[in-house]
């Protein structure tokens, strides 16, 4: 794991979404730091109220304590979207969440690429436009990354030797592509939107990252339900 992140956020949010039902299906902390990744590199903004019922799992939102149960976890999920925003912001740096096994050092880098292309499928075609786009080095990341979570998919087809050179290299491949299409989304105009460009605008242009504000009862619940909090997470 990173040095960049604070070790005992990155512990907190760990174990928090450890604590989850695994019958959800819910984000880890590996694939979530690439799903945040994703959503930051983004071509288009994707907003909380959409990804979150991502991060949850296909049965969506866990049936929470308390308020400040929920409110505990959704800090600790901003926080660490926060924290990858700082991260991304130039003059950028980034180093990813990757779990290894303690016995053998094995990197399992797929399951942070199981993140970043969750967000793929949010936007499959702001994606594409990028691949097949006039920027050469965007596109050739993106490119690669594609090749490389496909290779993830089918490792098994490999050759134990062809999936050690693949593991050698996969983490320093990610690092490097990820600062390549943050340098390309970075450089998109927010006036792209009004040039009949076919681009939004990315989710991490220059500005604050997203403030962790307090759950109200009567607001949209975090989980992307569309019910009111007190009707939905906040029912118990």
């Amino acid at each position: 794991m990173s040095d960049w992140h604070s070790p005992e956020d990155i512990k907190r949010l760990d174990d928090a979404l450890l604590a989850l039902p695994e019958e959800h299906g819910g984000m880890l902390l590996s694939e979530l730091d690439g799903f945040c990744v994703g959503l930051l590199v983004c071509p288009e903004m994707i907003p909380p109220s959409e990804w979150l019922a991502q991060v949850w799992g296909s049965r969506g939102a866990p049936e929470f304590d308390s308020m400040e149960q929920m409110q505990a976890l959704m800090n600790l999920i901003m926080g660490h979207y926060n924290r990858v925003a700082t991260m991304l912001t130039p003059p950028a740096y980034f180093a990813p969440v990757i779990d290894e096994v303690d016995a053998t050092g094995e990197v399992l880098w797929e399951f942070w690429m199981d993140g970043f292309m969750s967000v793929v499928a949010l936007r499959p075609d702001a994606w594409k436009n990028m691949s097949r786009g006039d920027d050469t080095h965007a596109s050739f990341a993106m490119l690669e990354i594609f090749r490389l979570a496909r290779f993830g998919r089918e490792r098994s087809k490999y050759s134990q030797t062809e999936q050690a050179e693949k593991d050698d290299y996969a983490v320093d491949f990610i690092i490097d592509s990820v600062l390549e299409i943050n340098r390309f989304t970075k450089g998109l105009p927010p006036e792209a939107l009004f040039d009949g460009m076919p681009w939004d605008v990315p989710a991490n242009q220059a500005h604050d990252p997203f403030a962790t504000t307090k759950v109200g009862r009567n607001v949209p619940c975090p989980c992307g339900s569309g019910r009111k909090y007190k009707k939905c997470c906040g029912a118990n």
